[in-house]
């Protein structure tokens, strides 16, 4: 087995990625629940549900509209509230529940296949239809082999989220995607984007440091893409990083702990003046 982070992963991250630099991926959590009937219901008690159906929230199933330091702790009740929903309305067991998670960078149009539920036969794939500053929509698609059982669109509030429910018989007998795009934070600070629509120089790596493979991470055969958006300050370090996509959060990381380690020579103006900018990076990590 032998770890690829040479030539390859060099040339996946040896510049900002062009398609980020011309849109803003959303970038998007991804739930995947799969509940069982309790067997206490009497016959017919429990709800139904046609796979492909949008499940409304209560307003109390909104994630926090702005982040602040509470957030993480709020978001983590809110989405518990929303299990407990689902959860009393089809007469699930609250002793078994099986969750799959995932966070992408969505881009218009780009199919994204959501983690498989253990023994389901279904597939899920989520793709961006659209979105502006408050909104995205999502298509939906549930799979079962070369068949369409469902096809969803949905169009969830930026800081919210919305359920998407189906059916896979005995092994997933009650499906729900919970959708939750984050809040458009492009303008929060006033830092442009690298890109040749900016009027700025693309920043040139100076120094690069490969991410460490992690041994937990190794060890359980996890590999994938990262993409993280780092804002690289006008002295070309870098001065702050974020995970937009991950296979898995210590892979994540990984890729984060070594980008925070390149130097750049810096973004400039048309008259030679260097600036901060935003930039994307993919780094792929593989096994074979």
């Amino acid at each position: 087995m032998r770890t690829l982070l040479g030539i390859a992963l060099g040339a996946a991250i040896a510049a900002p990625a062009a398609a980020a630099a011309a849109e803003t991926p959303v970038v998007t959590s991804f739930a995947i629940l799969v509940g069982f009937p309790s067997g206490n219901e009497s016959a017919g008690v429990g709800s139904l549900l046609v796979p492909g159906t949008v499940i409304p929230l209560a307003e109390d199933g909104a994630a926090p509209a702005e982040p602040d330091s509470k957030r993480l702790v709020e978001e983590s009740v809110s989405f518990s509230r929303v299990v407990d929903k689902l959860w009393s309305t089809f007469r699930l067991d609250r002793e078994r529940l099986v969750q799959r998670g995932a966070r992408r960078a969505a881009s218009l149009d780009r199919a994204l296949d959501l983690p498989a539920p253990p023994g389901a036969e279904v597939r899920i794939a989520a793709t961006l239809v659209g979105y502006d500053r408050s909104t995205a929509t999502y298509r939906v698609v549930f799979r079962q082999s070369e068949k369409t059982i469902a096809d969803s669109t949905v169009a969830v509030s930026r800081g919210g989220r919305a359920v998407v429910g189906g059916t896979d018989g005995p092994s997933a007998p009650y499906l729900f995607v919970v959708i939750e795009p984050e809040i458009d934070r492009s303008e929060e600070d006033g830092i442009p984007r690298a890109g040749k629509d900016s009027g700025l120089t693309t920043p040139t790596a100076l120094s690069k440091v490969a991410p460490r493979y992690p041994e937990e991470a190794r060890k359980r055969r996890v590999q994938g893409i990262v993409v993280v958006d780092a804002v690289i300050g006008a002295d070309g370090t870098i001065r702050s990083v974020r995970v937009l996509e991950e296979p898995d959060p210590v892979l994540g990381e990984a890729a984060a702990a070594a980008i925070r380690q390149w130097t750049f020579a810096p973004a400039r103006r048309a008259d030679g003046t260097p600036v901060e900018v935003r930039s994307t990076f993919t780094i792929d990590f593989s096994l074979r």
